[in-house]
């Protein structure tokens, strides 16, 4: 009896852990002012994320449903003292089917909270003029708002 209690108790604190968990996502759209080619767009972007020091993690290209190709970052991980909080960043790059390249600023946390557009302009701010310095091409970044949340049960139309 004691073995099951003594199994059960830190599968409980896991399970709790797990549950406070957070993903908090603020994406972009990488918009240039001239017409550039969607490969070479990517591409010199993700020059730019080298020459910053970000990490890259992973370069997937996807084919189904619809063709898109994604490139992830890895930016960083940050712990509190006495490992209360933990927090992990991330960039993914995704060139969509439709031509539109989008940028994911992503961080896995303990705490959930908006990321606000403004806390990334100075950051667009360098990327952008490194794609205008290397590459010669002009963005600007457009903030997508998150779509709002779905209600569990839809509602019946009056």
């Amino acid at each position: 009896m004691n073995t099951m209690r003594g199994k059960a108790v830190p599968l409980c604190g896991f399970v709790l852990l797990a549950a406070c968990t957070s993903i908090n996502k603020a994406t972009f759209a990488i918009e240039p002012q001239e017409r550039v080619a969607n490969d070479d767009m990517l591409r010199g972007v993700e020059e730019c994320f080298h020459s910053l020091g970000f990490q890259l993690q992973r370069k997937t290209g996807f084919l189904y449903p619809e063709t898109r190709k994604e490139t992830s970052y890895f930016l960083g991980h940050r712990e509190l003292p006495l490992a209360l909080q933990s927090t992990y960043r991330h960039a993914v790059l995704r060139l969509e089917h439709s031509g539109i390249l989008y940028v994911d600023w992503v961080e896995i946390t303990d705490l959930g909270r908006e990321l606000k557009p403004e806390f990334f302009a100075p950051l667009h701010a360098k990327i952008a003029a490194d794609l205008k310095t290397r590459v010669g091409i002009d963005v600007v970044f457009q903030f997508i708002p998150p779509a709002p949340p779905q209600s569990a049960r839809p509602q019946a139309a009056n």
